[in-house]
Parts: structure tokens; sequence; C-alpha cells
């Protein structure tokens, strides 16, 4: 534990400067308070939070953070996201891979820049692709491999002329 809480302050530490924020296998299941405050005078351009235990967003991190262009929630066990998520208006990346998303969750529709999704190794089984291209029209890729997408979806996801849609590994 206190390993996981001495990698938390450094990495805080590092993105001071770097205004990247790396919080990789910390084992955490929140997101500690000393984050927000540590990092409270900086802007930063991209946070990963990958490989921990999360299961929710707080919606204070998309208020502190509201200026990150890339974020990364990947593997980890995120089933929704807070609608405050769609105050990230200047996100253009966002990686949700390896969660336990059934459906794309609806904050995810206000991202109007949001250009990449990557939404591997989840548990969804509809997208309305025509839905999606419309509400974001920055989206240029969605990568949803690994998920029990219907029949349907599949088909409908070549329909879609403005989004590369990735169904399997490789393309």
């Amino acid at each position: 534990m206190a390993h996981f809480v001495a990698k938390v302050a450094r990495q805080c530490e590092e993105a001071t400067e770097t205004k990247e924020l790396e919080l990789v296998e910390c084992d955490l299941t929140s997101i500690p308070h000393a984050v927000y405050h540590l990092l409270r005078a900086t802007t930063l351009r991209s946070a990963n939070f990958s490989s921990n235990k999360l299961k929710t967003v707080p919606g204070r991190l998309c208020n502190s953070f509201c200026a990150v262009s890339s974020l990364s929630f990947s593997a980890n066990k995120l089933t929704t996201l807070p609608m405050e998520f769609g105050e990230l208006q200047e996100l253009l990346e966002l990686d949700l891979s390896k969660n336990k998303l059934t459906k794309i969750p609806d904050a995810i529709l206000m991202l109007q820049k949001l250009e990449t999704l990557v939404l591997d190794g989840n548990d969804i089984t509809e997208v309305d692709w025509q839905d999606l291209s419309a509400r974001i029209p920055t989206l240029k890729t969605v990568s949803i491999t690994d998920n029990p997408l219907s029949t349907e979806t599949r088909r409908q996801a070549s329909g879609v002329a403005s989004l590369t849609v990735e169904l399997e590994r490789g393309g």
C-alpha cells in the first residue's frame, strides 16, 4: 500500500512538469483527493488511469481535468461514466477498453471534439452507428474488438462512411 501511495505522489509531481499524468497499475479503487490537490495548478494534456480497480469515474475528475485531450481508463471495472464526463470538451482520444461496459455511455455523446474511441474488450452488444456519428461529427475511429456485438450492429458498422470502425483485431 505504501508503495502505491508513493508512486501516486511521484507521478503527480512529475505531471506538474510534463502535463501528463500516468497513474497506471497503482491499485486504485478511487481517485485519491490528494491527486486533485497536488495538480490543482496544473493543466494536464493527458491522463492515464489504466490497469487499476476503478468502478466509477468521479465527476470531480471531469471538472478538475477539463482541458485534457487524451484519457485512458483501460483495464478497470467501469460500467458507465458520469454525465459530467461530457464536460471534457477538449478530449480527442478516449480509451475505455477492457472494462465492463454494456453500452456506449451517454456522456460520450457530448464529447464534441472526440476523434478516437477505444472500447475493445467490453460487453457491448448494440451500437447505433448513425446516431454516434451524427452526435459526434469529429469522431473518426471506433475500435470495438472483443465485444459480443449483435450481427445487425456488425452489419450496420460498415454503413457509416464518415467513421472507421474496427470490429476485429488488426483492422
